[in-house]
């Protein structure tokens, strides 16, 4: 994931800081909240990090190498990643407070974050429009195909008999047409969370979505049938609930919303 790998925040340690301080500030970074994972570099691994980077030409570094080098000329650090982008700049002062003068440069990619933050809001927008576009259009339309589908002669008799329009409608129309709004409902139930699982690994920071989506980059394969139950498990309870609630509101099917024969 190109966005998450990039939720990384650097601090630079300055050289007096002692075994013991760089102990507790593991231990308190570890603990602040939206830290997913932290890493002590100390100057010895920075030194090989940047042996490995120059390759071929790694002997230039030789002079550096070794642990308590004090010709070393790089720093210590603490490499910090957070959960949520958008929470960059208050972690980041957090983890600042701890250090106090102990930290004498931070590279957070704040830049990056909003860019991230900017993208993840627009996905997750997406996401859930698609949630609600593919939730409400089987409603909607059976809706209207039901409502349409009403013998005109029903609501002409109510009208005579001195009902409103609007009682009508509630009475009368949407009544006859329950058993094809209910038909919407069970359509709507049946994608709603195949859909918010695709809504969840478009722009989630959490969720089964991203559970999946992790499960697939790792290619755990149980992982992912395991995801799946779930969500069939999911959209089974969800549809025996719309089944109950029609059978409750409207009867079973044998039941007659208003006779077949217009009595």
């Amino acid at each position: 994931d190109y966005l998450g790998s990039k939720n990384e925040v650097v601090f630079f340690l300055e050289d007096t800081a002692t075994d013991e301080q760089v102990q507790a500030l593991a231990a308190q970074i570890d603990a602040t909240d939206n830290v997913a994972a932290s890493t002590y570099i100390s100057k010895a691994q920075a030194v090989e990090e940047m042996r490995q980077d120059l390759g071929e030409n790694s002997d230039l570094l030789d002079s550096f190498a070794g642990e308590d080098n004090p010709s070393n000329p790089l720093p210590a650090s603490f490499r910090v990643s957070v959960e949520d982008p958008a929470l960059m700049d208050q972690t980041v002062q957090t983890i600042r407070s701890y250090g106090g003068d102990l930290f004498y440069r931070v590279e957070a990619p704040s830049e990056l974050g909003d860019a991230m933050v900017t993208v993840r809001r627009v996905a997750n927008l997406v996401g859930w429009g698609l949630v609600a576009v593919l939730g409400v259009f089987p409603i909607v339309v059976q809706t209207t195909r039901g409502l349409g589908a009403v013998p005109r002669f029903y609501e002409d008799v109510a009208l005579t008999c001195g009902a409103t329009r609007s009682w009508t409608l509630w009475h009368v129309k949407l009544r006859v047409a329950a058993r094809q709004i209910f038909g919407g409902i069970r359509i709507s139930a049946a994608y709603v969370f195949g859909t918010a699982v695709t809504a969840e690994y478009l722009g989630a920071v959490d969720g089964l979505g991203i559970w999946l989506q992790a499960a697939f980059n790792s290619f755990r394969t149980p992982l992912i049938f395991a995801a799946a139950v779930v969500v069939v498990a999911e959209t089974a309870i969800l549809l025996g609930l719309v089944a109950l609630a029609e059978r409750l509101l409207l009867g079973g099917d044998d039941a007659v919303t208003l006779g077949s024969d217009g009595q």
